[in-house]
């Protein structure tokens, strides 16, 4: 599954199953290492709306983590 750069490397993989599917996205950042995973019913999934929501929920704790490395309050969040 693509995903673009998210931190220092991120991947993404997915599972389909028959009632839905799951996307799991792990990235790092310096030494921290964050997963995420999103599950959704296979009614409701359509590629680009998983895809940019992973990347959405990806993008969250990956901003925490740069703005705690860097000394500031972590107040990254994601709305969908």
């Amino acid at each position: 599954m693509a995903l673009p750069t998210l931190g220092d490397e991120s991947h993404a993989v997915s599972r389909h199953g028959r009632d839905s599917k799951t996307v799991v996205s792990m990235v790092s950042v310096g030494s921290v290492v964050a997963g995420v995973t999103y599950d959704i019913e296979a009614l409701d999934w359509t590629g680009a709306y998983g895809g940019d929501h992973l990347e959405i929920l990806t993008r969250a704790p990956v901003d925490r983590v740069q703005q705690t490395l860097g000394g500031q309050a972590a107040t990254a969040r994601a709305v969908l």
